[in-house]
């Protein structure tokens, strides 16, 4: 079991930063450590495991509901 950067509070959320910084690496970003790895996956978890990567986790508000009227009984 890898222990997760202090910065990454989550697996989940390790493995969405690892999966989005694959995808930037892919479309060329430039790396921001230097590792032995080719593939972008490994890459993009070196550099977590680095703390190199930044990012905000920005809390979406609820979506309000439209009202709706109250559930008749039919009995």
């Amino acid at each position: 079991m890898i222990k997760l950067p202090s910065n990454v509070p989550s697996k989940y959320l390790f493995v969405l930063l690892a999966a989005e910084r694959a995808k930037q690496l892919q479309q060329g970003a430039v790396p921001l450590v230097k590792t032995a790895h080719v593939k972008p996956t490994y890459r993009a978890i070196d550099e977590l495991m680095g703390e190199q990567v930044e990012f905000v986790i920005i809390d979406r508000p609820e979506p309000e509901l439209p009202e709706t009227s109250p559930v008749l009984d039919s009995d």
